[in-house]
């Protein structure tokens, strides 16, 4: 089978199962791109995980599924920022102002520029400072141990991440909608036995995810 992630820190939650089940089965993991729904479509893809805005109005602008692709809410989450260990900015005010004096770290999102956050920092005649452009989150928050950028991340990736590199968790300091990590398939599939038990295992180990803010 072949899944999409644009968060891979979630394949930990139904692996484990998945192979105590299934011990033979093939898993192709790929990252989350432009083209995912099309290959969803075309039965290229069996699933796709990613963010989805919770809001019809701002899904328009990020994600918005096209028809035949049915989608299943895995669990919700906030925005955090990732900042290395003595950090400057751990010793001054954390506020939307300084917030924006930092430079930032961006993670490309099937090759948009922009986040919701932007669009909604836009909207007040504000804009971030990008100092530089990744894939990734994972390489993302490499970048944030060796330099003085901010990182801003899902906090389900954030709270998995900073343990490992030593990295500090602040609050997004503006305020954004939730979203929603989603499962997605094509209608297709909805009969598919194979597809329906590996369905039905990432559901049931990730219902319990949702996180907030934690600090």
């Amino acid at each position: 089978m072949f899944i999409h992630f644009s968060y891979r820190n979630f394949l930990p939650q139904f692996l484990g199962e998945i192979f105590a089940e299934a011990p033979h089965v093939i898993l192709d993991n790929q990252s989350w791109d432009s083209e995912t729904f099309e290959l969803l479509r075309k039965g290229v893809l069996d699933f796709g995980i990613t963010g989805k805005d919770l809001n019809p109005q701002d899904a328009v602008l990020t994600l918005m599924p096209p028809k035949g692709i049915n989608c299943y809410e895995l669990c919700q989450d906030t925005q955090s920022c990732l900042v290395r260990r003595n950090h400057p900015i751990l010793k001054q005010t954390w506020d939307e102002d300084n917030y924006l004096r930092q430079r930032h770290i961006q993670v490309r999102s099937m090759k948009n520029d922009r986040w919701l956050l932007d669009y909604k920092l836009a909207e007040k005649g504000l804009s971030r400072d990008i100092a530089i452009y990744v894939p990734d989150f994972h390489n993302a928050a490499t970048l944030c141990t060796h330099t003085d950028f901010v990182l801003t991340a899902p906090n389900h990736f954030a709270l998995s991440i900073a343990e490992q590199l030593d990295l500090v968790i602040l609050p997004l300091p503006t305020q954004l909608p939730l979203m929603a990590y989603t499962l997605f398939w094509h209608q297709n599939k909805d009969k598919d036995l194979g597809h329906n038990w590996l369905r039905k295992i990432i559901i049931r180990r990730c219902k319990d995810l949702s996180v907030h803010e934690r600090f």
